[in-house]
């Protein structure tokens, strides 16, 4: 039913215009505007620059009331959209405004019309919001005097959705009615007369247009089209969704049980039977469709499944089933086929068990049966185990097995079950069983049966033994084994009770397989001899080895030496240790042993010495026991001298013979500290007013890390190269003394003195930054500062190691060179001296007013230098190392050359080495070296050193030898062929090569085989014989016992008493037995069964037919066809149409090719009117107006309107306030104007306004507040999100709003954010 809307209400009845719709007029389109289809029109496009409009074909007479409905779309572009639609009543359906802000209106004229504007338009005087407003004669501009009805604010528009219009004449009340969505707009005036000057015949119609902005504009008339639902089938228990059209927006459902939801688009159906469900679609601004759906439920197949088993494993299992078009098979082992009757062949005892089927008729429908399979697995085997492993000389043993009665094969085995290991020879034979139970199922198992070679015997041979030796553990492989003859069993030989002469020894020796092996050896016992053992000692402790000899030579050493006769007295310690030495050849067995006495050396001890001081004077050192010789860092008479030593750790050694001529000695690390440190450099210098001094001097040598200064006053020690210290201000005349020390406490050092500053005079003050140059290059150092000359004075540069007693040069100029005495590495000090001018040195010296500056330390560096050394001579292709020693302040930088070459070695130290490969001899000469502390000082040494390079030789020869022999070359006894390498050394040390090609000989051994039938005359024969190269040449003919030689046959038959396992006796090639034993087998007759369908009844049944396989015997065809009954399907529907009514068959052809039932019943579905009375406070609303709809079964539904006068009194229209104002921008910048963006409304407009949310340009939520009131900037936002201002921009906001009368309503926009 649709909806109308009216902004009249009394109490709570909605007042309806008596007037008649509109819709169905034809229409006239202009400009952009086009015709959609339907009963919808497109106004503009969504492009700039557009203006459009379309209007009735036939006038309207205004004399007569009138209303239509409308469905307006605005577009989806809110912040950058324009411009809206304007509805028009004109003199002509051709009219066309101006596009944008005149929204396709502007300029048309006599004309009145409803302007819906979501565009803000400052020069129209439009408000910020979409609004609504009246005017005419083709203006929007709501400041000029055609505005009718000032501009009201409404929700935002441009949201993508549909909006309900209704416009509505009362010509009577002479007043023009619009309604948009919620909001209602009116005029009241006699617009024949003061729009259209007395015309009563105009066009209505309906205008939009775009400027640099634009949006889709569209006006739709009536119901949207309906999508209808299409019918469906489904099976029998099965589900279903049904989907009305998803454009409305509510949906209510007939009431049934199979529904899941009556109030939703998309409900699920489980129907039980055939269905028809409808239901009744509301769509915006009131319009509703009914839609139905039948439902076709079918029943599911008649089906059936069966197999043809048993079947034996490794057979082929046949299943079978009928009732469908489509076959799902799954079951034990995942086993899944898609096949009506499928086939499994090679069949496993896992495949028995219940199969089940799943059958699809031709309706889709599905029904699932089981059919039980039985596997037969066959006969359990079980084979006795055999002797595992079997000897190769074991006899012939008789397998069994249960159940008896089966056939061997495999492994050189009867049939019978005899083996023989012998002729089956070593390995593994895999022995087969194969025997058939009753249903004619067969099995098999299988075992292994492992022959082994008896095992190899050996002995180790113990060589020749003497009469008088200790008995020996023979020993034999594998281990374990009896020995016999004159021997004890387990193995102990002696050699006394043997006597001279030779000895017969047999081992024999079970293996880990329980097989048996023997071997035999000749031991050689000899009388026994003395061997003669020198020198006899004693020997001292500290002795490191001493070399024994032994008469006669070549025998062994044990006890105290090693294997070469060598003792080491050091390592044995002091007492007697026991060596023995024994020789065996052809003429006896020598045997010699001493006992040697290692003399122990007494204690002895150095008394310990604290460090000495460089500058000390010698110490007498002392030991224990007294009368030793001292040696290392002391002389004879045990004197330590520290200045003869130097600083650093020395090796005192103290030496001391006793008795037997051994030696003792004992060893003590003294440590030798620095000197004290020496004052140098010693200055004074007064200040300006003479009334104090300070005292500066230079420190050198001791530890300058752990310099100490004790004095009159403190001062500054400044570290250095030398060190310096300047002290305190001193009262002039007044005393001074320092003593300097460092951590070693060696000999302070002390300077005093005192200072008269009553002379002008001053030398002024020099640097004290240290200067170090070349050896060769000038010194030049910084003129003093501050220098104050009386008249008669000069100032002089002095070059000195300690003024005023150690002056070296005296210069009228701050430039020096090294000349005597000078010398390089030593500091000096350049001081300026100020005094009376005097010939020859510039100043006299004894002026009593002489000033002395502290001293610049200056420095001349000797040229670094180096030699080279390292490698003499070399081999070819061996390696060569060079070694340079420098000299000077490392690291260097050097140059050096092999005469073509040069090469760089960058930031090394002395003693770095490089390893090079000279190909001849090779001078290397040191170019230079460059040190890489500054100053930087270059040195040529242009020293060199030789390498030679010696060639190496090598010797080829040749020899042979026969397999089993051996040849000492490559320092081995070698026992294969091939080239064989001994190197010596030649007179310059290089490798003089051997190089020995070995041929290598094989015996020449010939094998032959024959065979015999008897067992007695088999084995291996071996025959030694000796070929042209002199080694063995052997023949071994091996002689293998011929079993019977036995033939397996196999065949068929059909004949049951034919089958069996016969036996024939012959003679074969070798005269042996040759036994043929032949199983034929019965093979029973085979069947296939196959399945079909029919619809007729007298071709249904079981039929077989007899052919032949192929092995001749029967093989049968069962064909079964199974009779396809006819199928009814029952329907049901719905009609309005008494005649459609009824119950109708219809006879088809269904997927199996029989009669198809279908019997229809069609219901007759009922009409409806309903009667509404209602009141009106205007006279022409009197009257009885009828309208017909649709019911929710799609029938007529009558709805009759009696509309009644209301008295007089009763005539109160209450107002229902819509007025809203959201703002689209606001600057948050604490000025106190627009600082917060909140809803403003009619104080009696809105109650509530559940939430307000903010998002960012991306979606992101800034700001949600819930529970708000209008009108309270407070509850705004006011630009920030987690307490931090947010950047300008615009944003997106939804707010839920409550308005007085009850109703929410959702609304959203954009509001722009200023800083």
């Amino acid at each position: 039913m649709k909806q109308f809307i009216s902004a009249i209400f009394l109490g709570s009845l909605l007042v309806f215009l008596t007037s008649v719709p509109l819709s169905g007029q034809n229409f006239v389109v202009n400009g952009s505007a086009s015709y959609l289809g339907g009963d919808c029109y497109q106004l503009t496009p969504d492009s700039p620059g557009q203006s459009g409009s379309f209007f009735s074909q036939n006038p309207i007479d205004l004399t007569q009331p009138f209303y239509e409905e409308a469905t307006f779309s605005f577009g989806c572009k809110d912040a950058n959209g324009a411009d809206g639609i304007v509805f028009i009543l004109a003199t002509t359906n051709t009219a066309l405004g101006v596009g944008g802000g005149g929204l396709g209106y502007e300029g048309i004229t006599p004309s009145i019309a409803i302007e819906m504007d979501d565009y803000f338009n400052g020069n129209y005087a439009d408000p910020t919001s979409d609004h609504m407003a009246v005017v005419s004669m083709g203006s929007v501009n709501h400041g000029a005097s055609t505005s009718l009805v000032a501009p009201i604010n409404i929700n935002n528009i441009e949201d993508c959705m549909d909006h309900c219009f209704v416009i509505s004449w009362d010509p009577i009340a002479m007043r023009l009615t619009a309604a948009l969505d919620d909001n209602s707009i009116a005029y009241s005036g006699n617009i024949i007369a003061n729009i259209f000057s007395g015309n009563s015949l105009v066009y209505y119609g309906f205008s939009s247009g775009t400027g640099s902005l634009s949006n889709l504009h569209t006006v739709c008339f009536g119901p949207p089209v309906l999508e209808p639902m299409a019918d469906e089938t489904i099976c029998e228990g099965e589900s279903i969704n049904l989907q009305a059209d998803a454009n409305g927006i509510a949906w209510t459902w007939a009431p049934d049980p199979t529904l899941s939801t009556l109030d939703e688009s998309n409900p699920t159906a489980t129907p039980l039977q055939t269905t028809t469900y409808t239901t009744l679609i509301e769509y915006n601004c009131g319009y509703v469709h009914n839609d139905t759906i039948v439902i076709t439920v079918l029943p599911p197949p008649d089906v059936s499944a069966s197999n043809n088993g048993p079947v034996c494993v490794g057979e082929t299992l046949n299943l079978m089933a009928g009732g469908g078009t489509s076959y799902e098979w799954d079951g034990p082992l995942n086993y899944f086929s898609l096949s009506q009757n499928p086939v499994i062949t090679n069949v496993t005892i896992g495949m028995a068990g219940t199969y089940y089927v799943t059958v699809t008729d031709a309706f889709g429908c599905t029904a699932v049966t089981e059919t039980e399979v039985e596997i037969d697995p066959g006969p359990d085997i079980s084979i006795d185990p055999p002797i595992d492993p079997m000897c190769e000389n074991l006899d012939p043993v008789q397998l069994t097995a249960d159940p008896p009665g089966g056939t061997w094969s495999g492994g050189e085995i009867t049939s019978d079950g005899i083996f023989d290991p012998g002729y089956a020879g070593e390995g593994d034979h895999l022995i087969t069983y194969t025997v058939s139970n009753a249903n004619g199922c067969s099995n098999t198992a299988q075992v292994n049966i492992n022959v082994v070679l008896v095992p190899e015997v050996l002995i180790d041979d113990p060589g020749i033994l003497c009469e008088n030796a200790n008995p020996i553990q023979m020993i034999g492989n594998p281990p374990g084994g009896i020995w016999d003859g004159e021997i004890t069993v387990g193995g102990l030989f002696d050699p006394a009770d043997a006597g001279d002469g030779p000895h017969l020894i047999t081992y024999t020796a079970e293996d880990g397989n329980g097989c048996f092996g023997t071997s035999e050896i000749v031991i050689e016992v000899v009388p026994g001899l003395t061997a003669d053992i020198e020198p006899t000692g004693p020997f001292c402790a500290t002795d490191s080895a001493v070399a024994l000899i032994a008469m006669p030579p070549g025998g062994d050493w044990s006890g105290a030496a090693n294997s070469v006769g060598v003792i080491f007295p050091a390592l044995l310690g002091p007492g007697f240790h026991e060596v023995t030495y024994t020789l065996n050849d052809q003429q006896g067995c020598y045997f010699g042993a001493i006992d040697i006495e290692i003399l122990a050396a007494p204690p002895m001890m150095i008394d310990p010495v604290a460090s000495l001081c460089l500058n000390a004077t010698p110490v007498t050192m002392t030991a224990n026991p007294l009368g030793g010789i001292w040696s290392g860092a002391a002389n004879l008479a045990g004197q330590v001298d520290p200045a003869l030593l130097g600083t650093g750790i020395h090796e005192v050694i103290y030496t001391q013979m006793f008795a037997g001529g051994c030696t003792n000695a004992d060893t003590l690390n003294i440590e030798v500290l620095p000197a004290a440190p020496v004052i140098d450099n010693l200055s004074t210098s007064c200040d300006p007013t003479s009334t104090f001094y300070t005292v500066t001097f230079s420190m050198t040598g001791g530890d300058p890390s752990t310099y100490v200064i004790e004095g009159t006053v403190s001062g500054t020690l400044i570290p250095g190269n030398p060190a310096i210290f300047i002290s305190e201000p001193l009262l002039s005349g007044a005393p001074y003394i320092f003593w300097v020390n460092d951590a070693n406490n060696c000999d302070p050092d002390t300077v005093s003195g005192t200072k008269l500053c009553n002379c002008l005079t001053n030398a002024g003050t020099m640097s004290f930054t240290a200067i170090s140059e070349c050896e060769g290059n000038t010194i030049s150092v910084l003129p003093p500062t501050g220098v104050v000359l009386d008249p008669d004075d000069s100032l002089v540069y002095v070059l000195h190691l300690g003024f005023p007693d150690s002056i070296l040069l005296i210069s009228d100029t701050n430039v020096f060179s090294l000349v005597p005495p000078l010398m390089v590495g030593v500091t000096y000090f350049v001081s300026s001296l100020a005094g009376n001018a005097m010939a020859g040195t510039g100043v006299d010296l004894s002026d009593p007013c002489l000033s002395v500056s502290f001293g610049t330390p200056v420095m001349w560096v000797q040229l670094p230098s180096g030699t080279i050394s390292g490698s003499t001579s070399i081999c070819m292709g061996d390696s060569a190392t060079l070694r340079f020693s420098l000299t000077g302040t490392g690291p260097f930088d050097v140059n050096y050359s092999d005469g073509i070459n040069t090469y760089f070695l960058d930031n090394i130290v002395t003693g770095h080495e490089v390893t090079l490969y000279p190909l001849l001899t090779t001078t290397y000469t040191l170019v230079d070296v460059t040190e890489t502390v500054a100053p930087l000082c270059v040195g040529s040494p242009g020293v060199g050193h030789t390498i030679q390079v010696f060639d190496n030789y090598t010797i080829p020869l040749t020899d042979q030898i026969c397999s089993g022999d051996s040849l000492y070359v490559g320092g081995a006894y070698q026992t294969s062929g091939g080239i064989y390498y001994d190197t010596l050394q030649s007179t310059y040390g290089c490798d003089s090569v051997l190089a020995t090609t070995l041929t290598l000989y094989t015996l020449d051994t010939t094998y032959r085989t024959d065979t015999s039938c008897d067992s007695m005359q088999t084995g291996v024969f071996t025959d030694v014989f000796t070929d042209d190269n002199g080694c063995d040449s052997t023949t071994i003919t091996t002689v293998t016992w011929v079993l019977a030689d036995t033939t397996l046959l196999q065949s068929n038959t059909c004949d049951e008493l034919s089958s069996g396992v016969f036996t024939d006796l012959y003679t074969g090639q070798s005269g042996c037995d040759s036994i043929v034993i032949e199983t034929i087998t019965f093979v029973p007759p085979d069947s296939t069964w196959v399945y079909g369908e029919t619809c007729d009844p007298a071709i249904a049944g079981t039929f077989i037919q007899v052919l032949q396989n192929t092995f001749g015997c029967d093989s049968f065809i069962i064909e079964t066809v199974m009779l396809i009954p006819s199928d009814t399907t029952i329907v049901s529907g719905e009609t309005c149409d008494a005649s459609m009514a009824g119950v109708f068959t219809r006879l088809l052809t269904n997927a199996g090719g029989c009669d198809s039932l279908v019997i229809e019943t069609i219901g007759l579905l009922p009409s409806d009117t309903t009667i509404v009375q209602q009141l009106s406070c205007f006279p022409q609303d009197v009257g009885t107006t009828e309208q017909v709809y649709t019911n929710l079964y799609g029938c007529d539904s009558l709805f009759q309107t009696i509309t009644i006068l209301a008295p007089e009194d009763s005539c109160i229209v209450p107002k229902i306030h819509r007025e809203l104002f959201i703002p689209n921008v606001f600057s948050p910048n604490d000025d106190g104007i627009n600082d917060f963006f909140f809803i403003s409304s009619h104080p009696e407009a809105v109650t509530n306004i559940p939430f307000l949310r903010i998002y960012d340009r991306w979606g992101g939520l800034v700001f949600e507040r819930m529970g708000l009131l209008p009108n309270q900037p407070a509850d705004g936002w006011d630009g920030q999100a987690s307490g931090d201002d947010i950047n300008p921009g615009v944003f997106v906001w939804v707010a839920e709003v409550v308005y007085a009368d009850g109703k929410t309503e959702t609304l959203y926009g954009d509001v722009t954010l200023l800083r």
